[in-house]
C-alpha cells in the first residue's frame, strides 16, 4: 500500500487557511504591542481554554515571569515551552528535523493546539519519528495507529508519514543527511520589521518554494511551500519571533553561532 518513493508525483499542496483568533488563560500584560503574530502552525479553532478577548491579542504578551513573548506561546503550557525550547533552534537532527517536517503534514487543517498537545504520543507512536524506524513499519503498523486514540488518526496522514520516512531514508543515502540536503536551502537572514502584518501576508518564501518542489519531487506527500515555510521556521532555517520577544535576539545569538551541516 504504502510502496517505494515515486521519482515524479504530484501531491497537493496546502492551502493556508485564514487564521482563527484563540482565547487566552488569562489576560495578559502588554509591553510596547506591536501586532499579533499568527500561531506558527495552522488553526487554533478555540481549542485553547480562557476567556480572553480576542481584540486584545495583540502583539508581543509579557508574561506573570516577565518573559515578552509571541501571544501564541500563551495558547497553553505545551504552546509556551514549544516557544522557548525549540521553535526557531537551528538544529542539524535527521530525527527531529524529520519530526519537524511530519508535525506540519499531521496538523495540518487541524487544531495547532490540539495536535500540539498531542505530540508526545505522536512521538511514542512513531518511534520518536527516527525515519528508518518508521520506514519498516508496514500496514499491520498503520492498522495498529489508527486505533490509537493519543494521536490524529488519519489513515491518509498515517500512511503519508511511513511513506515520507522511506523517501527520508533514500535522500539520507544520497546526500549524506536529512539536514545536510536541508540546511541547503537555508535563506539569507530577512531585513525589515517582523509583525502580524508580514506573518499573515508571508505564506511562503523563494527556498520554501524551492524545498518543496525538491521533496515533492522525490516523492515526498502533503508537502508544499506553505508548510515547508511552516517547518523552517521551527527548525531555525528562518527566525520568526516577533520584534520585541524576548526569545528573538536569543535565537538570532544561536544561529550566529550554529555551523549547518
Amino acid at each position: 500500500m504504502f510502496g517505494q518513493p515515486a521519482s515524479s508525483p504530484i501531491p497537493h499542496t496546502p492551502t493556508p487557511r485564514p487564521p482563527t483568533e484563540a482565547r487566552l488563560t488569562d489576560t495578559p500584560r502588554f509591553r510596547q504591542p506591536v501586532q499579533a503574530a499568527t500561531p506558527p502552525h495552522g488553526d487554533p479553532n478555540g481549542d485553547a481554554a480562557g476567556s480572553a478577548d480576542p481584540e486584545k491579542l495583540d502583539g508581543v504578551i509579557v508574561g506573570r515571569d516577565g518573559v515578552a513573548r509571541c501571544w501564541w506561546a500563551e495558547l497553553s503550557q505545551e504552546a509556551r515551552h514549544h516557544h522557548d525550547e525549540e521553535w526557531g533552534v537551528p538544529n542539524d537532527s535527521d530525527t527531529l528535523l524529520f519530526d519537524q517536517l511530519s508535525f506540519q503534514l499531521i496538523q495540518g487543517g487541524l487544531s495547532w493546539v490540539m495536535v500540539l498537545e498531542k505530540r508526545a504520543a505522536l512521538r511514542r507512536a512513531f518511534a520518536g519519528f527516527d525515519f528508518g524506524w518508521v520506514a519498516r513499519f508496514d500496514e499491520t503498523d498503520a492498522s495498529r495507529l489508527l486505533e490509537d486514540r493519543g494521536i490524529v488518526r488519519s489513515r491518509q496522514k498515517i500512511e503519508a508519514v511511513i511513506h515520507n520516512a522511506r523517501c527520508a531514508v533514500a535522500l539520507a543515502n544520497e546526500q549524506g543527511s536529512l539536514a545536510r540536503h536541508v540546511w541547503r536551502f537555508e535563506p539569507a537572514t530577512a531585513t525589515g520589521p517582523w509583525d502580524r502584518a508580514r506573518m499573515e501576508t508571508e505564506t511562503s518564501i523563494l527556498e520554501s518554494r524551492a524545498l518543496a518542489s525538491d521533496l515533492k519531487r522525490r516523492g515526498w506527500r502533503f508537502i508544499g511551500p506553505y508548510s515547508v515555510y511552516l517547518f523552517m521556521q521551527a527548525a531555525g532555517l528562518v527566525n520568526s519571533h516577533l520584534d520585541g520577544c524576548d526569545r528573538r535576539e536569543q535565537i538570532a545569538a544561536i544561529r550566529a553561532d550554529f555551523k549547518p551541516p
